[in-house]
């Protein structure tokens, strides 16, 4: 058990997208580019406090999970999923709770990222616990 001067914080970062179109597209690399930084702020700004599993706070336990977002030829979220997960299984399950709740399956993906082909953008949900004292 920690003592109550750590608070946790969640921080978001963000990896390359394993897009094939991408990589084959060079005019679709700034489009590519903007909707991968919408993607990873719209995690980082629905993404709270409460997002960090009470239980694991209390234990201690940090860890980097990679969230796969899988976007539809139509524009539509398809899937969160995990892309490699953290090693806790409860800080995994809390990152992909959050990603499908901020980008529901089947609702229209934000608008720079309704790019005529289907993709995926993994990006990282670090839980880590700061000392604020």
């Amino acid at each position: 058990m920690l003592p109550s001067h750590y608070k946790c914080a969640l921080a978001l970062a963000c990896f390359l997208p394993l897009a094939t179109a991408w990589a084959q597209n060079p005019t679709g690399d700034e489009r590519m580019r903007v909707c991968v930084s919408v993607l990873s702020k719209g995690l980082e700004s629905g993404m709270s406090a409460d997002d960090y599993p009470e239980q694991a706070k209390r234990e201690g336990r940090t860890g980097t999970a990679q969230v796969q977002l899988a976007v539809s030829f139509t524009g539509k979220m398809e899937n969160a999923s995990i892309a490699q997960g953290s090693g806790d299984t409860e800080l995994d399950q809390s990152a992909v709770t959050a990603a499908r709740r901020i980008f529901p399956v089947t609702s229209p993906a934000p608008a720079q990222c309704r790019l005529g082909y289907a993709f995926t953008v993994t990006l990282a949900v670090v839980y880590k616990l700061l000392d604020t004292q």
